[in-house]
């Protein structure tokens, strides 16, 4: 090991901090657009109330579920750890399904999730803030639906759908959506 130079080792030492602090591309992938969701998600709960009938206690937490295979890879979760809004806990649940989804507060569409549409179906009129990005979602009865536009994720939000829910929607959040008309 006498070959080990002072030089050789300064060398390895940085090529090997390189590897530590570039993230491999699944770390990179995950700060990517379903983090960026994430973040917008806990804030369109923060600026959303619900009728006090959707709650069943005080102290229920507001249950967030999301259909089908996790796009956020535990992003979501990370979003709202420890986090209180209103007063409330809040607490992810994934379904295989949307017909498995009961008791939720929100739920989150993916739009290559099939059932997507029943599930609006069946949701319509219930104090349940529905978001999804697929293309129809707010057409279809959805209440937010994210979207992309220059490069930007940016949402738009169906406002009658979330009167029809009883759901008040802060005009703080309203500013900055793109209001879908039925």
């Amino acid at each position: 090991m006498k070959h080990l130079t002072p030089r050789f080792l300064a060398i390895f030492a940085a090529v090997f901090l390189c590897f530590l602090l570039v993230p491999p591309r699944a770390w990179a992938e995950e700060a990517g657009e379903y983090q960026i969701k994430a973040a917008f998600i806990y804030n369109f709960v923060q600026f959303t109330d619900w009728p006090a009938s959707a709650f069943s206690s005080q102290d229920e937490p507001i249950l967030l579920a999301v259909v089908g295979p996790d796009p956020f890879h535990g992003g979501l979760e990370r979003a709202v750890k420890d986090k209180l809004i209103g007063g409330r806990s809040v607490a992810v649940r994934h379904f295989a399904n949307p017909d498995s989804v009961d008791k939720c507060h929100v739920i989150f569409i993916p739009a290559a999730e099939n059932g997507g549409r029943a599930a609006l179906n069946r949701l319509a009129g219930k104090s349940v803030l529905t978001i999804g990005d697929g293309e129809d979602f707010t057409r279809a009865g959805g209440v937010i639906r994210f979207y992309r536009e220059k490069n930007r994720i940016r949402f738009e939000i169906n406002v009658k759908a979330a009167d029809r829910g009883k759901l008040k929607i802060s005009a703080k959040l309203l500013k900055l959506a793109t209001i879908y008309e039925e």
